[in-house]
């Protein structure tokens, strides 16, 4: 407060100066003044508060999604409410014990288990590796083993009875959009009309980690596209905008709604984005996209991802074993 009051004297008359402090006195009577904080964390937070909050600044740093920092910010908030210990004092009996009640209490299949065994030991290890931990208690603790089950893509017959359900032209674009491109829902949502070139087809795709990367329209997805397109109202800078006002991109859950809708007129069980995705994967395959290519038109890390995606039926290997062994 000095300091304002020196600058307030330097710049104005005697007179002026001290009218101005007798009114402040008078209108401040009885008030407290302290100053605001305005660093981004605040310092009376303790140890374990400060880090969860750094861990997510961290990670939207890196690029996660906010749909991804919230599943981690449940998991995360979830242990540590059941728990009730400080992140230095917690231990691997402590995490086995937690996932056990998890796994007894019925509420989660072993699939989602490890899922929460897989949150829970990022957030751990990036304790460690910012020194704040140290140990990684989950280190000792190994994958849940859990029976897999095959995700099948849309066959053949499903695909023509979703394109023919399809009542709207969004719908229809959005259909044919991702199963020629096998992109993400949250991906597709973020692609903008300047991403796509509409003369050759390519539309550059931003995935996880703001990784760019190259995916193509087949001749009907781009034919369907430009004819939603040149109906489309407002002038949205998204390619699949919601159609009223202010005309701004559609979510993520809009997509999965949207699919769902038109897999129940089409009578087709289990309809969801991440199907397509599945679907394009193995009609590349099946047309002879070596897998390397399919992993980076997917935006794969790891190849073994891609592979699971990647759907071999028993008439491939017939017609395999037929031309190679034979």
């Amino acid at each position: 407060m000095q300091e304002i009051f020196g600058e307030i004297k330097n710049k104005c008359d005697p007179g002026t100066y001290n009218h101005l402090i007798n009114f402040i006195t008078v209108k401040l009577n009885g008030y407290k003044l302290e100053k605001a904080e305005t660093s981004l964390i605040k310092y009376e937070m303790t140890d374990s508060q400060r880090w969860f909050k750094m861990f997510f600044i961290s990670k939207k740093l890196q690029g996660l999604s906010d749909r991804t920092l919230k599943v981690y910010k449940n998991e995360i908030n979830r242990f540590l409410i059941n728990i009730k210990k400080d992140l230095k004092s917690i231990t691997t009996d402590d995490i086995r014990y937690y996932l056990a009640c998890y796994q007894i209490s019925g509420r989660a299949t072993p699939v989602t288990i490890d899922n929460t065994r897989r949150y829970l030991s990022t957030f751990f290890q990036w304790l460690e590796d910012e020194d704040y931990i140290l140990k990684n208690p989950l280190k000792k603790i190994k994958k849940t083993k859990f029976k897999k089950t095959m995700k099948k893509a849309f066959n053949f017959e499903e695909i023509e009875k979703l394109k023919m359900a399809c009542k709207t032209k969004r719908e229809i674009a959005l259909v044919t959009f991702l199963l020629s491109t096998g992109t993400r829902a949250q991906e597709t949502t973020n692609i903008k009309l300047i991403d796509i070139d509409f003369n050759t087809g390519e539309v550059k795709v931003t995935g996880k980690g703001n990784k760019e990367r190259m995916v193509f329209l087949n001749a009907t997805a781009l034919l369907r596209l430009k004819d939603y397109i040149s109906t489309r109202k407002g002038d949205s800078e998204y390619v699949f905008c919601a159609g009223i006002k202010p005309f701004d991109k559609i979510g993520v859950e809009v997509i999965e709604r949207v699919v769902r809708e038109i897999g129940k007129r089409a009578n087709v069980n289990n309809v969801h984005p991440h199907r397509f995705r599945r679907t394009c994967a193995t009609i590349a395959h099946k047309r002879g996209m070596p897998i390397e290519e399919i992993q980076k038109m997917l935006g794969h890390e790891d190849l073994g991802t891609t592979q699971i995606y990647v759907q071999v039926d028993e008439e491939d290997i017939r017609k395999s074993h037929e031309k190679y062994m034979n």
